[in-house]
């Protein structure tokens, strides 16, 4: 699902469809991690943004259809990240501070990623307070 405010709904639209809201009406289990791409369009001077769950075994083969038309099913292929951990709640700056951190940090270290996007990644349900877990993803282009 995309869109272009990260507020939009887009958790909750996504939640409504492994709830029952497809074509089988059938309840899939909540996976982690739940992943947010994070596109800069530097032109137009905006973001846009495609959240994601992840599809259990369960229905991996043979995904339901969702009732909604902004929530979709996207197959994506294996790829290699450059990521580390960041603790605490994100708020959209410490996204885009920790997105900054790592670059350079790759960057110094010689290593070669798209950095034309990177995912927003949270393991954790909105009511875990301690011990948070997120991480910033860049695909790497070896």
């Amino acid at each position: 699902m995309t869109d272009t405010d990260p507020k939009s709904g887009m958790f909750w639209s996504l939640f409504k469809y492994i709830q029952g809201g497809n074509s089988a009406e059938a309840k899939i289990e909540m996976t982690t991690p739940v992943s947010t791409l994070a596109k800069a369009d530097t032109a137009a001077g905006t973001i846009t943004y495609e959240m994601c769950f992840f599809i259990g075994a369960a229905y991996e083969s043979n995904p339901p259809t969702p009732s909604n038309t902004r929530v979709y099913i996207k197959e994506e292929p294996e790829r290699k990240i450059f990521t580390r951990k960041v603790g605490g709640w994100m708020d959209s700056e410490s996204w885009e501070r920790e997105a900054t951190d790592l670059k350079e940090l790759l960057i110094g270290k010689g290593f070669s990623f798209s950095d034309e996007s990177y995912y927003q990644v949270g393991y954790d349900a909105p009511s875990k307070v301690w011990n948070r877990r997120n991480e910033v993803w860049f695909y790497s282009l070896n």
